[in-house]
């Protein structure tokens, strides 16, 4: 979360990345990665050190997280399974599990802990590290912010 990259950048983008941006319940929540919404502000205020004025910040729009599975050739079966481990004024934090396998034999499998930092506590970071909410892109793929 912390980098000195000796330069500076016209636009970051956040595509299935570090962050995104979560529409679920009503809401357009901050994806994040494990649970430290500080941490998050950190890496948020290194993207905004390398950026110039007027920059851009794009982050992708990501539909809600749900169980599912999916058939792949060979015989091969992806799922995804959402638990939801913590919620509280500010955030929700859920553990994802991704497995592959075939004839119901786990052939690999990962987990990782994501958490959504609700819509009013969202607008509140991206405000204090220096970014403004332009709009939603035409495809309706990202947010777009500027550097303020």
């Amino acid at each position: 979360m912390a980098m000195d990259l000796q330069d500076t950048f016209d636009m970051a983008i956040s595509s299935g990345g570090v962050w995104v941006i979560n529409q679920r319940k009503g809401r357009t929540d901050l994806g994040i990665h494990g649970n430290n919404i500080n941490q998050s502000i950190q890496g948020l205020k290194g993207i905004a050190k390398h950026l110039r004025q007027d920059a851009l910040l794009l982050l992708s729009i990501q539909g809600d997280q749900k169980n599912y599975e999916q058939e792949l050739p060979g015989e091969i079966v992806y799922s995804q399974e959402i638990e939801k481990v913590a919620e509280n004024d500010e955030i929700e934090s859920i553990e994802k599990s991704y497995f592959f396998k075939k004839n119901g034999v786990i052939l690999a499998q990962q987990k990782l802990e994501l958490s959504f930092v609700k819509q009013w506590k969202k607008e509140e970071i991206l405000e204090q590290v220096g970014f403004t909410f332009l709009g939603v892109h035409n495809s309706q793929k990202f947010h777009i912010y500027t550097k303020s």
